[in-house]
């Protein structure tokens, strides 16, 4: 097994999460339909997986303000 300082693993995780990320998104993207915007698509995908959460647990793991967690769910029901 190899030694590796915690510096050097920080460095490394910090150079991964970008790529890791963008190819997060780019599938997000691939995946929603077209008039579904991707904090949308992540809030869904969060309600799937927590079925029954409150409206501020969402905001919280999509990293809104619940105001605005308000506003992009109001936004897309008058939309839909």
């Amino acid at each position: 097994m190899s030694s590796i300082s915690l510096d050097e693993c920080a460095r490394q995780v910090l150079e991964t999460v970008p790529l890791v990320m963008r190819t997060v998104r780019a599938e997000m993207r691939r995946r929603r339909t077209a008039d579904l915007s991707v904090p949308q698509f992540r809030t869904l995908n969060f309600l799937n997986r927590q079925a029954g959460a409150s409206l501020s647990q969402v905001a919280e793991h999509i990293g809104l303000t619940l105001p605005s967690m308000s506003l992009l769910v109001e936004g897309w029901w008058s939309a839909s």
